[in-house]
């Protein structure tokens, strides 16, 4: 509980709104990194290893929120975008979690064309994709995670 105040306080703090339903939608997160548990969010608990960063649009003020305390601020599946992103990261043919994708082409990060190709292809095995596909999924998981600091995950 006192984790959860010292949250809302930091975040309140650094916020043109000061109630806390509008105050969430002035931030946004504008990257991630994983450390060796050595990590402290907002809400002051230590050795997280899920860092993201975020941003708030009107004061520019930056806090860093663990893996748990993020779900209070995004509707959308945050949990599965970490591991998507170390995933691809490690093998540049595997699939990206999807709100990631969607996220990267309402950014324009991503073209119309892309978007369209990636949902055709989601949920279908390397295997089963041509040459031509697979080194255009790569293409693309390339280009979200070269980005990755730019998207916007909360859209409004």
């Amino acid at each position: 509980m006192a984790q959860s105040y010292k949250l809302i306080k930091e975040v309140l703090d650094r916020s043109v709104s000061q109630d806390w339903d509008s105050a969430i939608d002035e931030w946004q997160i504008i990257g991630h990194d994983y450390v060796q548990s050595d990590g402290e969010c907002a809400c002051g608990k230590q050795h997280i290893s899920e860092l993201n960063y975020v941003r708030n649009r009107y004061t520019d003020s930056e806090l860093i929120i663990g893996s748990e305390c993020i779900n209070k601020f995004f509707d959308i599946n945050i949990k599965g975008i970490h591991p998507s992103i170390k995933r691809v990261n490690k093998d540049m043919s595997k699939s990206l979690h999807f709100p990631l994708v969607d996220s990267a082409f309402t950014n324009n990060i991503i073209s119309p064309l892309e978007f369209k190709f990636y949902i055709d292809i989601h949920g279908k095995r390397t295997t089963s994709l041509s040459e031509k596909q697979k080194q255009w999924k790569q293409s693309i998981n390339t280009k979200v995670l070269s980005s990755i600091n730019t998207i916007n995950l909360k859209i409004n």
